[in-house]
Formats: structure tokens, sequence, C-alpha cells
């Protein structure tokens, strides 16, 4: 799997509170942000799993 860079643009007020984050929890503020997205996104496709099973129910 190949990386790609993708510009983040977000309020500074959220990058504070990714640096604390990231630095409270020992990772780099890049693989918090690679770990929130990856979990943003399979919640996201839950969600969507779930809403389309009750609806061909």
């Amino acid at each position: 799997m190949s990386k790609l860079s993708f510009p983040l643009r977000i309020q500074e007020d959220e990058r504070v509170r990714g640096r604390r984050l990231a630095e409270a929890l020992g990772v780099s503020e890049n693989r918090l942000y690679v770990e929130l997205i990856h979990d943003g996104l399979l919640i996201r496709e839950q969600m969507l799993y779930d809403t389309a099973a009750r609806n061909s129910s």
C-alpha cells in the first residue's frame, strides 16, 4: 500500500487539541490523525451497513 501526502486543513484550536492528545498518548501527531481517520471510516461504514440492513428488513 502506498502512502500519499494529503494536506489537512483544520482550525488552529483543533490542531492544538490534536498535538496535546498525541503527546499524551505518546504518538506523533500524524499517527494520531491516521488512526482517527481510520477509526472514523470504520464507524461510518458500520453505520451505513446497519442502516442498509434495517432498510432491507
